[in-house]
């Protein structure tokens, strides 16, 4: 390992710390070094504070002239809710810039390091691009088509089972998973379920952590069948409920629903017991919603699947056997001919867990290819 895929390692360390909440704006991480040693580091704050470069700035224990700047994203150029990044680093003379990737956005892609240049600062590009772009995947789907990232989550047996035949699913995966999928809602600004889950299960849908962020809890509830009385109407500080449903549902309950405090109802077309999801996804991604992760049922994970909406899945294997044909599938529906079988790429099974197994793959992977 070179010392720029070193320290620029070290910048990919501080953007993990931004996922839980720099979206919609990219998880970004920097760090600056002088005479071999790291003088100052920082990662992209909550949406309207700084940026990764300006945090890593102000940290710095001495002046960073003619230092080296390691940020795993291109700094930006242009004037949004914060000020140009490149121009506090042209300011305070720092010598050279190592970038993992340029910025896909259009608004900045390619300007960032094109101001570096012309103002004398040595740029290099490429770095860890690879371990970058795989960080970014979320950013780079938000940033190219408007839709938020969608994960598919799950706990299942080892045969794939998400309930008993008595529909029982409390609890397949162990409580160590559960707690790790916690982990997956923080990094994350929603959660999406159906209405089956809530009708059954009465659950929370919170987020847990400790960061001051919004986190949004979304019912998929065609026919509006949620009880007033469900766990997820109620205001809990830094959520907002979202039900999605159709514009065939009971004017008199959806009034009720907007009146209570942090629920919106949210009109979405649908055809007879099916909301268009891709619709739904377009309106979340204009709320600012950049990345979810999808709770569903049987049925709801068939849904998303079906229609090519699914970017990555996250499942929490119980070393368990519950057959039956009235058993759950994790997938259900009509399901897929085998020659039209879903793919996964870049598959990994990982042992972190001491009773439950996880396994992680792709359905659609992204690419920044000018970088």
């Amino acid at each position: 390992m070179t010392l720029d895929e070193y320290y620029l390692l070290q910048a990919l360390i501080e953007a993990r710390k931004s996922e839980p909440i720099s979206s919609p704006n990219p998880a970004v991480g920097a760090v600056i070094v002088k005479h071999n040693k790291i003088i100052g580091k920082g990662f992209t704050q909550s949406p309207g504070k700084h940026h990764a470069e300006v945090v890593a700035i102000k940290n710095c224990k001495e002046n960073p002239n003619n230092a080296t700047m390691y940020v795993t994203l291109e700094p930006c150029s242009h004037f949004g809710k914060t000020p140009p990044c490149v121009d506090l680093i042209i300011e305070k003379k720092i010598k050279r810039v190592v970038i993992g990737i340029k910025d896909p956005n259009p608004i900045v892609n390619g300007k960032g390091i094109k101001k570096l240049k012309q103002a004398g600062i040595y740029v290099t590009t490429g770095i860890l691009k690879d371990k970058i772009i795989e960080q970014m995947q979320w950013y780079l789907k938000y940033i190219k088509t408007g839709l938020p990232y969608v994960i598919l989550k799950g706990g299942i047996s080892i045969d794939g089972k998400i309930t008993d035949y008595n529909e029982n699913s409390k609890w397949i995966s162990s409580e160590n998973a559960r707690l790790f999928a916690q982990k997956l809602r923080e990094i994350n600004d929603a959660i999406i379920v159906g209405i089956n889950t809530v009708l059954k299960d009465n659950p929370n849908l919170t987020y847990r952590g400790k960061i001051d962020k919004k986190f949004y809890r979304i019912v998929l509830d065609t026919n509006l069948k949620i009880n007033l009385n469900a766990n997820v109407l109620k205001s809990v500080k830094n959520h907002k409920t979202i039900i999605v449903t159709s514009s065939n549902s009971s004017q008199t309950k959806i009034k009720k629903l907007n009146s209570l405090k942090d629920v919106e109802v949210l009109l979405i077309n649908s055809k007879p017991g099916e909301i268009y999801l891709k619709a739904l996804l377009k309106h979340l991604g204009k709320m600012g919603i950049a990345k979810l992760i999808v709770e569903g049922g049987s049925k709801i994970n068939f849904s998303f699947l079906k229609e090519n909406l699914v970017d990555k899945i996250i499942l929490f294997i119980a070393p368990k056997i519950i057959g039956g044909e009235r058993s759950k599938n994790f997938v259900g529906g009509k399901g897929f001919l085998l020659k039209n079988s879903i793919e996964i790429k870049c598959a990994r099974y990982y042992n972190l867990l001491s009773d439950n197994f996880i396994f992680e793959g792709y359905i659609n992977r992204y690419v920044h290819r000018n970088n």
